[in-house]
């Protein structure tokens, strides 16, 4: 085998290596890109429950804060003297008077 033969055959096997590496290379990088892509919609798709999630729990919140004013407000109003003094009233109740009335004392 001749200098030149040896030369064209470690060319062309170093160009064959070359596309091989390229493809390859070439190969891989288009894999990573659609790993990349699905996980990019992956992402988004959990984002967007996640959000909707705190949407709805912040609605609610909302309506607790809502339900919670309301039991105070209804509180304040049957807690009132007034509205106390007008329900024993309707129910014939009374004060007990001093006689009726007895002290219990514990021995502890």
């Amino acid at each position: 085998m001749t200098r030149s033969e040896v030369r064209s055959k470690l060319f062309t096997s170093f160009v064959k290596s070359t596309f091989n590496a390229r493809v390859l290379i070439a190969f891989l990088l288009c894999v990573t890109l659609i790993i990349s892509a699905f996980m990019v919609v992956i992402v988004k798709y959990h984002y967007k429950v996640a959000l909707d999630k705190e949407q709805k729990l912040m609605y609610q919140q909302e309506d607790l804060r809502d339900q919670w004013t309301q039991i105070l407000i209804e509180h304040s109003t049957l807690a009132s003297p007034s509205h106390v003094e007008e329900v024993a009233k309707k129910n014939d109740m009374r004060l007990p008077s001093v006689k009726e009335t007895k002290v219990i004392q514990s021995n502890a």
